[in-house]
C-alpha cells in the first residue's frame, strides 16, 4: 500500500514540549501534511506545545534510580560473542567525519529535501557515495542531479518505505551498484495535524506505516547485510532520525510525537541487540530541534480550518524561520556526532536539554503534565 501523496513536505520537526502553546478553544478539524513517505527528519523549532511543569514536592533528583522494582535489562544485556565495537567511547584526538566516511557508501531515505536533502548535500561534500531514496520521483531525480553535477556518485530510487518489498529492492539496488552499504540513513516521514480524535484512521496509519514501519523496513532490509560484513571485521553505522518531538510530546500532533517516541525505542533496542551479537555496527539517533524548512507553509490549513489550528501551525513555521538551522548546518553537526562515535546525535542541546530536565522530573516526581500556554 503505497503512502498517500497529499502536500510534497519535508517533515514536521519538533513538536516538542516546553514553550508555548495554541490556544485550544474550539473544535478544529484534523488538518493533515503529508509527504508520500519521503517527508523527512525533524524541520520546525521547539514546538509551542505542551510542557511538563517542573516537578515540585519530594520529586527525587533526575537521573536518580527508581526504588522499587528489578534493574531495568536495557544496557544490561549481557553481550555474547565478541566485546562489541557499539556504544564505544570516542577514540582519544579529534575525529574527522571526513576521514571516517570518505569514500563509504550511504543510502539515506526521504532524501529530496530538507533534512534528508542536507544529510545528502554533507555526505556528498564529504566524499561519500549516495544512494538516495524518495517516494517523490520527480524532486528526487532533480536533487540527484543537482548533486551528480558537482561531481558526486550518486543514484536515486524512487521507495514507498512503507512497502516492505519496496525497501528490499532498495536495498538490492544498492548492493548491486556499490557491493556494499557502510551506511543507513533512516529518515523519510510524514506529519498530520489536529486533534488526536479527528485525525482521520487512514492518516493515522499512514503515518504508522511511514514513521515507524519504514524505519523497520529499512532495518530488516539492511542490517542482515551490515551483519555479514561485521563478521569480516568491517564496521558498519545506521543513522534513524527522531526528533526533539520524541522525547517531548504535543497537543495537535499526536501521530507524530508517538512515532518519534517510537524512533527512540526501535533505535535504542537495535543499539542493544547490537552490543548483544558484538556486533561493529554503531547506531546512533538523531533528535533535531529547529530546521528551517516550508514544512508547516505546505501545510497551512484552508481558510475554513479552526484558528487555533491555523495559529499553531503559524507560530511552528515561525520557529522554523527565526530560529532553525540550515539542512546542511544540522547535517554537519550531525555528521560530526555520528563520526565520534556517539549514540545520542543531538544537534541543538540549547533547545532540548532546558526542557528535558523539568520533563524528567516530572516523571520522577509523578506529577500530573501541564498545558503551559503563552507568548
Amino acid at each position: 500500500m503505497s503512502t498517500p501523496a497529499d502536500t510534497p513536505v519535508t517533515d514536521p520537526s519538533t513538536a516538542v514540549g516546553p514553550a508555548t502553546g495554541p490556544s485550544t478553544a474550539g473544535r478544529p478539524a484534523a488538518g493533515a501534511a503529508a509527504s508520500s513517505g519521503a517527508a523527512i527528519g525533524p524541520t520546525t523549532g521547539p514546538c509551542p506545545a505542551a510542557g511538563p511543569a517542573p516537578a515540585t514536592g519530594s520529586a527525587p533528583a533526575t537521573g536518580a534510580a527508581p526504588a522499587t522494582g528489578p534493574a531495568p535489562a536495557a544496557g544490561a544485556a549481557p553481550a555474547t560473542g565478541t566485546a562489541p565495537a557499539t556504544g564505544s567511547a570516542p577514540a582519544a584526538g579529534p575525529v574527522s567525519a571526513a576521514g571516517v566516511f570518505g569514500g563509504r557508501v550511504a543510502v539515506i531515505t526521504g532524501a529530496s529535501s530538507g533534512i534528508g536533502a542536507g544529510l545528502a548535500r554533507h555526505a556528498a561534500a564529504l566524499g561519500m557515495k549516495l544512494v538516495l531514496a524518495d517516494i517523490a520521483a520527480e524532486r528526487l531525480a532533480e536533487f540527484a542531479g543537482e548533486l551528480s553535477a558537482t561531481g558526486a556518485e550518486v543514484m536515486a530510487v524512487v521507495t514507498d518505505v512503507a512497502d516492505p518489498a519496496s525497501v528490499t529492492a532498495l536495498a538490492d539496488t544498492a548492493y548491486t551498484r556499490f557491493g556494499t552499504v557502510d551506511l543507513l540513513v533512516n529518515n523519510a516521514g510524514i506529519m498530520a495535524m489536529g486533534y488526536s480524535w479527528e485525525i482521520p484512521a487512514e492518516r493515522w496509519d499512514a503515518m504508522l506505516r511511514v514513521n515507524i514501519g519504514g524505519y523497520v523496513n529499512g532495518i530488516r532490509a539492511f542490517v542482515p547485510r551490515m551483519l555479514e560484513r561485521g563478521e569480516r571485521g568491517e564496521k558498519s553505522w545506521v543513522v534513524n532520525v527522531s526528533s526533539i518531538g520524541g522525547l517531548l510530546p504535543s497537543p495537535l500532533m499526536a501521530p507524530y510525537s508517538v512515532t518519534k517516541f517510537g524512533v527512540l525505542a526501535l533505535t535504542e533496542s537495535l543499539h542493544y541487540e547490537m552490543r548483544m551479537k558484538g556486533a561493529p555496527v554503531q547506531v546512533s539517533v538523531v533528535t533535531p530541534g529547529s530546521v528551517k524548512s516550508e514544512i508547516f507553509r505546505a501545510a497551512r490549513p484552508g481558510e475554513t480550518a479552526p484558528p487555533e489550528i491555523a495559529a499553531f501551525n503559524a507560530q511552528l513555521q515561525q520557529l522554523a524561520d527565526e530560529h532553525g538551522l540550515t539542512p546542511e548546518e544540522h547535517a554537519e553537526r550531525v555528521f560530526d556526532m555520528v563520526a565520534e562515535g556517539k549514540y545520542w546525535a543531538i544537534p541543538q542541546p540549547e533547545q532540548l536539554f532546558p526542557a528535558l530536565q523539568p520533563r524528567t522530573d516530572m516523571i520522577l516526581g509523578q506529577v500530573n503534565p501541564e498545558l503551559r500556554l503563552g507568548g
